[in-house]
C-alpha cells in the first residue's frame, strides 16, 4: 500500500479584501510534519499561502486522486477559507470573481468520489457560512454552487472530517485552526485513525466544549467508513515535527547573537541583528535562559533606560515571527510609534521582508491591515490597540505575541485607564484559550505591587546599565554631588561660578548653565537639557547657541522645511545656526524628526537639545550629560514631578559606545534646597506601580468593560471589575470591597439602562448600539452622557461633520486642553461672532451651554483654530491672528495640538452619533475627510496629495495646491526641477525617492 496526500494551507490571498488567517499555513505545515514522521513512505505535497493558487491545487489533487492506484490510500487536508457559495478559496482568489477564480467544492466531490484509490480521506478545516474569527470568506457576486453535503461524501471507502456543520462556524483560537489543534491533540494522547468514531467524538467534544467557552457554536462531523479502519499508524514525532516545531525548552544561549540560531531564529536576521551589536548582554541572556522569553512565557522587565530591554521585546517577536505567530508592539505616544516603526521597518521590512505596520490614529494608518491580520508586526499606540481589539475582537485571535512598552502608564491618572483595560482584555481572553505571550517592559517601576500576580508573569528586574550613570545635584557655585556606578557619594566642582559681577540668573548664558554647558561641550559631549515648558526649552537653546560659539549644523539646516513656517520654525533656525536645537510640540513633526536625527548621530554638529519632559518618554535622544533644571510643572499648581518622570529624563544620560559613562544634572537654585533634592529624587526610588481604578469613575469602566465581553450575568459585572488590577489590589486588600463595589454597581447598570445605553434580557446585560458605541470610545461616562444629550436635541443638520466638530468642543475633555486666551478677554469675544458666522447657529448653540463665560470664549476660538487650520491658512498667519496678548500666545503647539485632539474626539462622536441615527450615515466619507483634513490641516480640494508615496510637510501639499495639483498622478507628471522648485529640493527627494527617504 502507498499513501498520497495533499497539505494545502492557504493564509494569505493576493486579493487584500480577504481576511487573513493566522493559522492556516501552520496547521496544514502541522500535520504534514506528523505524517511524514508517522507514515513510513508516503508521498506528500504541502501547498502553503502563495503557492496554493487554484491552479496548482488542481495539480495536487489529480496527483492525489486521480492518478492514486487500485492499492492506495489517499488523502487530501484543507485548511483556509470556505465560502458561503461552497468554494474552497486559494491564495489566488478574486473575491468579487470566485465563481471564476475559486475552486468549488463540487471539484473536490468529484475527485473523492472518482478516485481509483482503495481508500479516500479528506479533511476540510474550513466553513461555509459563518464570521469572523471564522475560517469563512463572503462571495457576494459569485452564484451558489451545487455541491454534495458533506454526509452525502461519504460511503464505503471514503472517509470526510468536516471541522463544523454547514451552518457553522470553524474558528481560529489562539492562532490555530480549532479542529486541526483539537485532533492533533486527540491523535498525540493516543487514540488513532483506525476507529474514526471513536477518534472524531472525542475530537467533536473537545471542539464544541472550547467553542462554548468563547460563546460560539462548532460541531465537527464526518461520514463514510473504510472497512478495517483508516490504514493509518499511530502518530509519532521524528525530525520533520522537530523541525517544524522546535522544542527549545532546554536550550541554552551564549552572547554571541549567532547562538540563536538553535530557537529557530533565521539566519538573515541574525546577520541583521549581528551588524548592530554582536553579543547579547547579561539582562538579555537571562530573559532567554532563565525566563524563557524565546519559549513564549509571560515576563515583565524592569530595566533601565539603555539596558536593552526593548531588544527582549524584538527577540520574543522574532520569535513568534518564526513560529508563524503575529507580534504587536503597544506604545505610549505617536511620535514614539512612528520612530519605532521607521527602525523596524528598515531591519524587519526592507532588509527581512516582514510585513511591518502601524496604528496611530493618522489619516494614513494602516488601520485596515491591522484589522484584516495582513501584517506580521505591528505597532500601535494604546489607545488604537484598545479601539480596534473592542470594535474588532477576531483580531485578537491573530495575534501570537503582545509587547507592551512604558507599561508604568498603567498608573497615569488620564491614560492609566486604557493600559488596564487593555491587559485586563487580555488575561480575559485567557479563559476562553486565547492566550498571546505578553511581555511588559519599563525602566521606572519602583514597588511591584503584585503587579506581576495579576498580569500572570515573571519578573526580571536588573539594574545594570551598560553605560555607567553618574547621578546628582548641582548648586550656583558649580558643585556637584553625584552618585557613581557603585552607589558611592563622590563630588566635583564641575562648573565655575556666575561670569558676570552681581547676581545674573543662573540661566542666563553668563549664569550657571551658560558655564556648566561650554565646559561639557568643550570635552567633546552632547548635552541634553529638560525644561519644564516651551518658552524655557527655546531659550536655552538660543541663548546657548548665542554665547557658545559653536559651528552652525549645516545638515539639519538644510533638511528643514522651507514652507509654512511657524514661529518656533524660524527661532529653531536661529539655534541651529549656533550648533544647538530645541524639542517641543510647536515643531511640526518633520522639524523634531531633523532634530532627533541630527542630535541622535554621533557625528552631527547638534551639540546642544532643549527639550520638554515629552522626550523621555521613549524618543530616542541620548547625551552624554543630561542636565534637569526644574523639577515641578510648569502652570499654575507647579505639581511636583515623580520619581519615576525624574528617573526617565535622568535615564537618558549616556551613550553606548560612544561615551564611558552616562551624567544626569539636576539644578539646585539655592544650597539649602541641594540636599533636600537628592534625598527627594537622586537617593529615591520610582513610585509603586498601581491602578488608575477610582470608583468615582465606575460607569466609565462598566461601560468598557462591557463592551469587550457583550453579554454577562449582572452580577458578575462586579466580577469584570475585580479582573482589573484596581479590582485586584482593593479585592486583596479589603475583604468587604467586592460587597461594597456590588452596590456601585447595581447603581451604575441603572444608570446605564436608564440612558438607553444597556439593556436587560434573560437575566442577561449586555450594551444596546448606542451603548456598544459609547463603550468603544475613548470618552468617560460624563462626556458620554453630555453628547448623547446633545445630539437628542439637535436635528441632523445639512453638513454633519463640520456640526460634530463644534459639538465636541463642549466636552469635558476638550474643555481640559489649555487654549490660550488673553490676559482680560479682551478681543476674545469675536470668535463667538465668527463661529455662528462661519460655522452656523446650531452649532453655536450647541457649545453654549451653561457655562463660565471664558470657557464659552474658549470653545469658540478653538472652533475657529480648527476652521482657519484645515482652510489651510498659513501657520504663521493663525498665530498672528489667533494671539491677542503675547502673555497667552498662540502657537504652533497649541494649534496642532486643538486639531490632534478634535480628530481623536470626533472618531468616537460618529460611531455615537451613527448608533443615534442612521440618518449621519450617508456622512460616513465627509467624517473620514475632516479626520485627514484635522490631520494634515488642509482643504477637502488637496486630500488627494495625502496618497502621495511619501509622506509630507503641511507647506509642500498648500504648495503643490497653489499650483493647481491636487493628485498623486498630476505631481507624477511634473518635471522633477519644476518639483523641487515648488516644494523644495528636500520634499522633493522624498516625492522621487520614496524607498530612500520613507516619510
Amino acid at each position: 500500500m502507498a499513501v498520497r496526500a495533499v497539505f494545502i494551507g492557504v493564509g494569505r490571498h493576493r486579493d487584500q479584501s480577504i481576511h487573513e488567517l493566522a493559522g492556516a499555513a501552520k496547521d496544514a505545515s502541522v500535520l504534514w510534519a506528523l505524517f511524514q514522521d508517522s507514515v513510513d513512505g508516503i508521498r506528500a505535497r504541502k501547498l502553503l499561502d502563495r503557492d496554493a493558487t487554484a491552479g496548482r491545487m488542481r495539480d495536487a489533487l489529480d496527483w492525489a486522486f486521480v492518478r492514486a492506484q487500485p492499492r492506495d490510500t489517499v488523502l487530501a487536508y484543507f485548511s483556509g477559507h470556505g465560502s458561503s457559495g461552497h468554494y474552497l478559496v486559494p491564495f489566488d482568489a478574486d473575491m468579487a470573481d470566485l465563481g471564476r477564480t475559486g475552486m468549488p467544492m463540487k471539484e473536490l466531490a468529484e475527485r473523492f468520489a472518482s478516485t481509483p484509490a482503495r481508500s479516500a480521506i479528506a479533511v476540510l478545516d474550513c466553513c461555509f457560512s459563518g464570521e469572523a474569527p471564522a475560517r469563512v470568506a463572503e462571495a457576494p457576486i459569485a452564484a451558489r454552487v451545487q455541491s454534495a453535503d458533506i454526509r452525502e461524501l461519504g460511503g464505503e471507502g471514503r472517509v470526510v472530517l468536516a471541522a463544523s456543520r454547514h451552518d457553522q462556524v470553524a474558528l481560529e483560537v489562539g492562532g490555530r485552526g480549532l479542529f486541526t489543534s483539537e485532533l492533533v491533540k486527540a491523535l498525540e494522547s493516543g487514540l488513532d485513525w483506525s476507529d474514526t468514531d471513536a477518534l472524531m467524538d472525542e475530537v467533536a467534544r473537545r471542539v464544541s466544549s472550547k467553542a462554548r467557552r468563547i460563546g460560539k457554536v462548532q460541531t465537527p462531523i464526518w461520514a463514510g467508513r473504510i472497512k478495517g479502519g483508516v490504514p493509518f499508524p499511530p502518530v509519532r514525532h521524528g525530525a520533520y515535527c522537530r523541525d517544524e516545531s522546535p522544542d527549545t525548552g532546554q536550550v541554552v544561549a551564549n552572547p554571541p547573537i549567532r547562538d540563536l540560531a538553535a530557537f529557530g531564529l533565521p539566519a538573515a536576521l541574525l546577520d541583521a541583528w549581528a551588524a548592530r551589536f554582536s553579543t547579547l548582554n547579561a539582562m538579555q541572556l537571562s530573559a532567554v535562559n532563565q525566563y524563557r522569553v524565546l519559549d513564549g512565557e509571560h515576563l515583565l522587565v524592569i530595566a533601565p533606560t539603555t539596558s536593552g530591554k526593548t531588544f527582549v521585546g524584538e527577540l520574543a517577536a522574532a520569535r513568534a515571527l518564526a513560529a508563524g505567530r503575529k507580534a504587536v508592539f503597544l506604545l505610549p505616544y505617536k511620535a514614539v510609534t512612528n520612530e519605532k516603526h521607521e527602525e523596524f521597518d528598515r531591519l524587519y521590512g526592507q532588509i527581512l521582508g516582514m510585513r511591518v505596520v502601524r496604528c496611530t490614529g493618522d489619516y494614513g494608518d494602516q488601520a485596515s491591515k491591522v484589522v484584516m491580520g495582513q501584517f506580521d508586526l505591528a505597532l500601535l499606540t494604546y489607545e488604537m490597540f484598545l479601539t480596534l481589539s473592542c470594535a474588532f475582537p477576531e483580531l485578537l485571535s491573530k495575534i501570537g505575541l503582545v509587547v507592551i512598552d512604558e507599561v508604568q502608564f498603567i498608573s497615569d491618572p488620564h491614560r492609566g485607564i486604557t493600559v488596564e483595560l487593555l491587559i485586563t482584555m487580555l488575561r480575559m481572553l485567557r479563559r476562553q484559550g486565547i492566550e498571546p505571550q505578553l511581555v511588559a517592559l519599563s525602566a521606572v517601576i519602583g514597588g511591584i505591587n503584585r503587579f506581576n500576580d495579576w498580569l500572570g508573569c515573571r519578573v526580571l528586574q536588573s539594574r545594570s546599565r551598560p553605560v555607567p550613570l553618574h547621578e546628582g545635584v548641582i548648586d550656583r557655585t558649580g558643585h556637584f554631588l553625584y552618585l557613581d556606578e557603585r552607589g558611592l557619594m563622590c563630588s566635583e566642582q564641575l562648573a565655575l561660578g556666575p561670569r558676570r559681577s552681581g547676581r545674573p540668573d543662573w540661566a542666563e548664558p553668563a549664569g550657571l548653565l551658560g558655564s556648566l554647558v561650554a565646559g561639557l561641550v568643550r570635552q567633546g559631549e552632547k548635552v541634553l537639557i529638560f525644561r519644564n515648558s516651551k518658552r524655557g526649552a527655546i531659550e536655552s537653546a538660543t541663548d546657548l547657541a548665542a554665547d557658545l560659539g559653536l559651528p552652525a549644523a549645516k545638515d539639519a539646516l538644510k533638511s528643514l522645511p522651507t514652507q509654512d513656517l511657524s514661529e518656533a520654525s524660524r527661532v529653531l533656525q536661529v539655534a541651529l545656526e549656533g550648533g544647538a536645537a530645541f524639542h517641543t510640540s510647536d515643531l511640526s513633526r518633520d522639524e523634531r524628526r531633523i532634530v532627533e536625527a541630527g542630535f541622535r548621530d554621533p557625528r552631527g554638529s547638534i551639540r546642544v537639545l532643549a527639550a520638554t519632559s515629552t522626550v523621555a518618554a521613549g524618543v530616542n535622544t541620548p547625551a552624554e550629560t543630561v542636565i534637569i533644571v526644574e523639577t515641578q510643572y510648569a502652570g499654575p499648581r507647579h505639581l511636583p514631578y515623580s520619581v519615576s518622570t525624574y528617573k526617565n529624563m535622568a535615564g537618558r544620560a549616556g551613550r553606548l559606545g560612544y561615551s564611558p559613562r552616562g551624567r544626569s544634572i539636576l539644578v539646585s537654585r539655592g544650597l539649602r534646597s541641594k540636599s533636600s533634592l537628592f534625598d527627594r529624587y537622586v537617593r529615591a526610588e520610582p513610585e509603586a506601580v498601581g491602578s488608575s481604578f477610582r470608583a468615582v469613575d465606575i460607569g466609565t469602566w462598566v461601560l468598557r468593560l462591557l463592551a469587550q465581553v457583550r453579554t454577562v450575568k449582572p452580577d458578575c459585572v462586579a466580577d469584570l471589575l475585580a479582573n482589573t488590577y484596581g479590582g485586584f489590589l482593593n479585592s486583596k486588600s479589603s475583604p468587604h470591597w467586592p460587597r461594597r463595589m456590588r452596590v456601585q454597581v447595581a447603581a451604575a447598570l441603572e444608570r446605564l439602562q436608564r440612558e438607553d445605553l444597556l439593556r436587560m434580557e434573560g437575566g442577561r446585560v449586555s450594551l444596546t448600539a448606542l451603548g456598544l458605541a459609547c463603550g468603544r470610545s475613548a470618552f468617560g461616562i460624563d462626556s458620554v452622557l453630555k453628547l448623547v444629550g446633545l445630539l437628542r436635541s439637535a436635528t441632523v443638520p445639512s453638513a454633519p461633520a463640520m456640526f460634530m466638530l463644534g459639538l465636541v468642543q463642549a466636552l469635558p475633555e476638550a474643555d481640559a486642553v489649555y487654549t490660550p486666551l488673553s490676559w482680560r478677554g479682551e478681543g476674545e469675544p469675536k470668535w463667538e461672532l465668527l463661529a455662528r458666522d462661519r460655522c452656523g447657529a446650531e452649532v453655536a448653540r450647541a457649545i453654549a451651554d451653561f457655562v463660565p463665560r471664558r470657557t464659552h470664549q474658549a470653545r469658540c476660538k478653538r472652533l475657529m483654530l480648527l476652521h482657519e487650520w484645515i482652510s489651510g491658512c498659513p501657520m504663521a498667519r493663525i498665530e498672528q491672528e489667533f494671539t491677542l496678548d503675547h502673555r497667552a500666545a498662540v502657537r504652533a503647539g497649541n494649534i496642532r495640538g486643538v486639531a490632534n485632539l478634535a480628530r481623536y474626539l470626533l472618531a468616537g462622536a460618529f460611531e455615537i452619533a451613527l448608533a443615534l441615527s442612521p440618518d449621519y450615515a450617508p456622512a460616513r466619507q465627509g467624517f473620514r475627510e475632516l479626520q485627514g483634513r484635522l490631520e494634515a490641516g488642509l482643504p477637502a480640494e488637496a486630500l488627494g496629495l495625502l496618497r502621495l508615496p511619501a509622506r509630507l510637510d503641511r507647506g509642500s501639499y498648500l504648495a503643490l495646491l497653489q499650483h493647481g495639483l491636487t493628485t498623486r498622478y498630476e505631481v507624477a507628471g511634473l518635471d522633477p526641477g519644476h518639483l523641487r522648485q515648488i516644494v523644495g529640493t528636500a520634499a522633493a527627494n522624498k516625492v522621487l525617492e520614496p524607498d530612500a527617504v520613507r516619510g
